[in-house]
């Protein structure tokens, strides 16, 4: 008997080593589902912060005009 043999009847035969293989790969698959979704949800939420940092720095607004800019860069 191999070593792999072994193994399989150790696990519950042929039948319990694909329950068992099965079960890991959908442990898997849901744990990197949750990743995914998490990591898009983060995105999400720091999107918002991230996209006004440099608003107004860049492009000219309407409402604002070039002394109001240097001020927010410079700090003064």
């Amino acid at each position: 008997m191999t070593s792999l043999d072994l193994q399989v009847e150790r696990i519950g035969g042929a039948k319990g080593t694909l329950i068992a293989v099965t079960l890991f790969f959908v442990m898997s698959l849901v744990l990197w589902s949750m990743i995914i979704i998490r990591s898009k949800f983060i995105k999400i939420a720091t999107a918002d912060i991230y996209s006004q940092v440099y608003d107004g720095v860049l492009f000219d607004d309407d409402d604002t005009n070039d002394d109001q800019v240097e001020k927010t860069i410079l700090g003064g």
